[in-house]
């Protein structure tokens, strides 16, 4: 994984779970893999990597 343009992405080529379904869990992105706010949600809690569609950076600290 790497964080590009305040996104974060992973490279095209490295390993990536089968369970993932292009579309619904990702898309590419001029050559590069980004998760969507669906399957981040579903992952249940932030990476910190600012990612792009995080849900999670959107909640006010308490």
């Amino acid at each position: 994984m790497e964080v590009a343009d305040g996104k974060c992405v992973q490279k095209t080529g490295e390993a990536h779970s089968a369970s993932l379904i292009e579309g619904r869990d990702y898309y590419f992105e001029r050559g590069r893999f980004v998760l969507t706010e669906g399957y981040l949600r579903r992952r249940g809690a932030c990476c910190g990597n600012g990612c792009r569609h995080c849900p999670y950076r959107a909640v006010p600290a308490a």
